[in-house]
C-alpha cells in the first residue's frame, strides 16, 4: 500500500449552492448550515488563521483539494455545475482533478477511480461508482499571475485602491458577470479590477514594519488585516523552532507525484531571497521576507487578465524613492526584543 505524510484531501462542493455560496457576504456564525464544517476543520489541533467569512473558509477548502467532488450535479441547472467546475479549478493549484455526482450517491464512490486504489481498498461500503462523469475543461476561462515588488505600499494609496474595487453587486455568481462588457454607466465598469475573482497574499504597509498583512478577496468579499510579524523579526534558531516539518512547493498535485517537498523553515527562507538584487541566482533582501506577494486569479481577455493594468495600479501604491528614505528614517533601529515577541499575540499565535 501506498505510504503518505498526509492523508488526501477531497473537497465535497455542493453544485447547485455553490454560485450563491460564492458571493455570499455571510460570516461564519451567521451560517447555521456551515458550523459543523467549521468544527471539524478546527478539530485536528491546526492553527489555521481565523476565517469569519463564509467565502474565505469555502475557498480555503477548495484550495487544499487534491480532489474537487461536485455534488448533486443533477440538481444544479447546467450553467450553476459549469460555473462551480470552472471556478473551482481556477481556485484550485494543486493540480486536483475534478468530478461530479449525483445526489443520493456515496461521496466515496465518486473518489473509486481517481484516487490510487490503496487509498481507499479497505474502506466499508459500495466501491463501482453508479455516476461519474468529468466537468467539461474550464477551456481557459481564467488566467492567473502573481504580483511582486520588494518596498512597502504606501497605507493611503492602497486603501484608496481597495475602497475603489468594483465588488460584484449580484448574489449569486455568473461567469458572465466577469467576463462580459458591463453595461455604459456602471460603477467601476473601467477598472481593471472588475474581472478579479480571487486575491490572496501577503502585503508589507509602511505603517506596519514589523507586522504582516494579509490580503484575501473573494466574490463580494474582501479583507487587508495584520498577521503575525516577519520571519526577519525573528532569531533565527527561533524560526527553526517554530517551522517544523515540510510542505510542497505552489502547484504541487499529490496525485501525479507534484513538486519535492521541502521544509517549512527552507520555504519561509526562499522569501528571504529578492531575484531583482543579484541576477546570479539572488541574494538575501536587506528587509529579510518583507514584501508585496498577490496572486490574482481573473476572467482571461484575449488570454490575460488585465495584468498590466493592475500591476500599473499596485504599482502606483508603493512608496517613492523619497517615501522609502522616510520610512527607513521612521523604523531604523525598531525591531523588538524576542521577550517582547513572546508576549505579543500575533506571535503566539504562530508557535502555538
Amino acid at each position: 500500500a501506498e505510504r503518505r505524510a498526509r492523508p488526501w484531501v477531497v473537497a465535497v462542493v455542493d453544485a447547485p449552492a455553490f454560485p450563491a455560496l460564492y458571493h455570499s457576504v455571510d460570516v461564519v456564525g451567521e451560517s447555521a448550515s456551515m458550523m459543523e464544517d467549521v468544527f471539524e476543520a478546527g478539530g485536528g489541533g491546526g492553527t489555521a488563521a481565523p476565517v469569519d467569512a463564509v467565502v474565505e473558509l469555502l475557498v480555503h477548502q477548495i484550495e487544499a483539494a487534491d480532489v474537487l467532488l461536485l455534488n448533486k450535479a443533477d440538481r444544479a441547472t447546467a450553467a450553476e455545475v459549469r460555473a462551480a467546475a470552472a471556478v473551482c479549478s481556477a481556485l484550485n493549484d494543486r493540480g486536483a482533478r475534478c468530478v461530479t455526482t449525483t445526489f443520493g450517491v456515496d461521496v466515496r464512490q465518486g473518489i473509486v477511480g481517481v484516487l490510487p486504489p490503496a487509498t481507499y481498498a479497505n474502506t466499508a461500503g459500495p466501491t463501482p461508482p453508479t455516476k461519474i462523469r468529468a466537468p467539461a475543461p474550464a477551456q481557459q476561462l481564467f488566467h492567473s499571475f502573481v504580483y511582486s515588488a520588494r518596498r512597502p505600499f504606501h497605507a493611503e494609496r492602497l486603501g484608496a485602491l481597495v475602497d475603489a474595487w468594483p465588488l460584484p453587486a449580484k448574489d449569486v455568481l455568473s461567469l458572465t458577470d466577469y467576463s462580459a462588457s458591463p453595461a455604459a454607466g456602471v460603477a467601476g465598469a473601467a477598472s481593471p479590477l472588475r474581472r478579479i475573482l480571487r486575491s490572496k497574499g501577503v502585503v508589507w504597509l509602511d505603517t506596519h514594519h514589523e507586522q504582516r498583512v494579509g490580503w484575501s478577496h473573494a466574490g463580494r468579499h474582501f479583507r487587508l488585516a495584520p498577521e503575525q510579524c516577519w520571519w526577519a523579526v525573528l532569531p533565527d534558531d527561533a524560526m527553526r523552532a517554530l517551522l517544523t516539518g515540510s510542505g510542497r512547493r505552489r502547484g504541487g498535485s499529490v496525485l501525479d507525484g507534484g513538486a519535492p517537498e521541502l521544509s517549512y523553515y527552507d520555504l519561509e527562507r526562499q522569501s528571504f531571497i529578492d531575484t531583482d538584487e543579484c541576477i546570479f541566482g539572488g541574494m538575501e533582501c536587506r528587509f529579510g521576507d518583507r514584501r508585496q506577494e498577490i496572486l490574482f486569479i481573473g476572467a482571461a481577455r484575449d488570454g490575460r487578465a488585465d495584468e498590466g493594468a493592475i500591476r500599473r495600479r499596485l504599482d502606483a501604491c508603493l512608496v517613492t524613492d523619497a517615501e522609502m528614505v522616510d520610512y527607513e528614517n521612521r523604523w531604523g533601529g525598531a525591531e523588538p526584543s524576542m521577550s517582547a515577541w513572546l508576549s505579543s499575540e500575533y506571535l503566539r499565535r504562530v508557535s502555538l
